[in-house]
């Protein structure tokens, strides 16, 4: 069970992480139900073009995944935040956020520099990483589903 937002044409998220300045490389990954099948949003880093959340198909019984963004060095290198902005682009209905996680690459290991849980009972971690909606709010509210079992079987 988690509990995030969404929001649907015209919208977009905005939130700020921290990370190491000394960065070579940084990937963002997102919680989603992905029983809305086909979101696709663009991604700015401090106002820089620096990706596409792609399109996934529906997924009816296993409904929670996650999925990963690797950023262009140059948008985080020598930065120790970054305010990165999810604009819809489409989908079947909106762009939905649970959870997103941000590694970071460190003299060549990869580490988690920050977390922000969305959310209705997060607003706390919301505040902390300025997270907002722009234009319309589709959905807020928890969710119960389950992530697919590792091995792949329905």
């Amino acid at each position: 069970m988690d509990d995030g937002r969404a929001f649907g044409p015209g919208g977009a998220s905005r939130f700020t992480v921290t990370v190491d300045p000394a960065n070579t490389g940084v990937r963002l990954t997102r919680r989603l139900d992905a029983g809305i099948g086909r979101q696709r949003a663009g991604i700015t880093v401090n106002g820089t073009p620096a990706g596409t959340w792609q399109p996934l198909p529906v997924q009816r019984a296993h409904r929670w995944q996650d999925q990963s963004v690797d950023l262009p060095p140059s948008v985080s290198a020598g930065r120790r935040s970054l305010t990165v902005v999810n604009t819809f682009v489409s989908s079947d209905q909106d762009f939905n956020e649970f959870l997103y996680v941000v590694e970071q690459q460190v003299d060549g290991a990869w580490e988690t520099a920050d977390t922000l849980d969305v959310g209705p009972e997060h607003l706390d971690a919301e505040a902390a990483h300025g997270y907002e909606i722009i234009g319309p709010q589709t959905f807020a509210g928890t969710q119960e589903f389950t992530y697919p079992p590792p091995d792949g079987r329905p």
